[in-house]
């Protein structure tokens, strides 16, 4: 999937935005489950986010988790009975800047 917007509400109805769906899972209920990659690029976290396909709800994100600043969420899945949701929040590694003075190990 592409760079993709779409609204999503807060429990407090406040609105918010859902961007880049990236990996998606759909739970017994057949609830479909959303994991975003990129959406730092929009100025949002990554997150998590559970929807319903059916009901008066359907097609409405819900904020279950938000990343680390510029980690991305990877992977739902469920476990075989439903009840528990697994995802990995993936933080990509720091490259420190190089010294450009060298230091010296050992005795002098």
């Amino acid at each position: 999937m592409s760079s993709a917007c779409c609204r999503s509400w807060i429990g407090s109805g406040a609105p918010c935005w859902f961007a880049c769906p990236d990996n998606i899972t759909f739970d017994p209920a057949g609830r479909l489950w959303v994991a975003t990659d990129g959406a730092n690029d929009f100025d949002l976290p990554d997150s998590v986010y559970g929807v319903d396909t059916e009901g008066r709800a359907r097609g409405l994100p819900k904020l279950l988790f938000t990343c680390p600043h510029d980690a991305e969420a990877t992977g739902p899945c469920f476990t075989p009975d439903g009840t528990t949701l697994s995802f990995r929040s993936s933080i990509p590694p720091r490259i420190p800047k190089r010294s450009t003075r060298h230091s010296r190990c050992g005795p002098i």
